[in-house]
């Protein structure tokens, strides 16, 4: 737990969030250069985190779920004690973009608008880790 301003934060949290702005950032700097408009960016960046999320807390609970979860399921609610897997965060996030492509029959190819929104997630990725 970090302490600044008088607020607390878990460290992991703060790192995960930081990340997820990184992405975004990255995601804004190379729409505009493929000439995407920041309003669509915008849109995407929430079809892209909340599922990714949901995907990473599925795939580590399905992992963990003879070892810890079994016996407690209501733990698996509990992501404030950690525990995102990142392969089901994009697989979530992809299903997320999906279905917003298609909600909003883009003209842009659903490939493009991965183009624009997965740059960022490996740093993304690297900065999650250390927390």
């Amino acid at each position: 737990m970090i302490r600044i301003l008088g607020l607390s934060f878990h460290l992991y949290g703060l790192l995960i969030g930081l990340a997820m702005w990184l992405a975004f950032e990255i995601s804004l700097s190379f729409g505009k250069k493929l000439r995407v408009e920041k309003e669509t960016i915008e849109e995407v960046f929430l079809w892209a985190v909340v599922p990714g999320i949901v995907g990473a807390r599925l795939y580590h609970v399905i992992d963990w779920w003879q070892k810890l979860y079994r016996y407690d399921p209501v733990r698996a609610l509990f992501l404030w004690e950690g525990g995102l897997g990142i392969f089901g965060g994009i697989l979530g996030g992809v299903v997320g973009l999906w279905v917003y492509w298609q909600r909003k029959r883009l003209s842009m190819s659903f490939l493009r608008l991965l183009d624009v929104t997965v740059l960022g997630v490996p740093l993304a990725q690297a900065i999650g880790r250390w927390g």
